[in-house]
């Protein structure tokens, strides 16, 4: 798995936890401000616009695109899971499109995710030790590409 698909999935787990305790305690309104930061920043602005590139280019059964592949079935998960409480009938229409189209190992041997008809009886997501080694990493890389980006804004206005 590369650099950015263990990035996001230890951001997941981030988002997991905090939503965990947050719907403990009834703090809807904390629930929906990570989520949607976690799907407008961390998933569109970054993972996606990151590895488009090869979910479109790369071989159907190149390491790189299944592993985001993986990284992406697992996402849908934990964030239809997690949403299921609030967005009751959103959560429900992906949940069972995505059995309808096969998507993930639903019901399957040996699969986390057992077969059903409905998200709504589902455990909610737990978290699973990732740690932030690779959160840490990229976080340096996004200072560093803010950065790089000021300096060359300043060049081109000298210019």
């Amino acid at each position: 798995m590369t650099l950015v698909d263990r990035w996001i999935l230890e951001r997941l787990e981030e988002v997991i936890g905090t939503c965990r305790s947050a719907y403990e305690n009834f703090e809807f309104h904390k629930v929906y401000h990570v989520l949607n930061q976690f799907c407008a920043v961390d998933l569109s602005s970054l993972y996606v616009d990151i590895t488009k590139d090869r979910m479109y280019c790369d071989a159907p059964d190149s390491p790189r695109r299944r592993a985001t592949q993986a990284a992406m079935r697992e996402i849908f998960d934990g964030l239809s899971r997690l949403l299921a409480p609030v967005l009751v009938f959103t959560a429900e229409e992906a949940w069972r499109h995505s059995a309808v189209a096969g998507i993930g190992d639903a019901g399957q041997p040996g699969s986390p995710t057992p077969a059903t008809t409905s998200v709504h009886i589902q455990d909610f997501p737990q978290t699973q030790g990732r740690g932030r080694k690779a959160i840490d990493q990229v976080e340096e890389l996004l200072r560093l590409r803010g950065i790089i980006g000021r300096r060359s804004s300043t060049r081109a206005r000298k210019k």
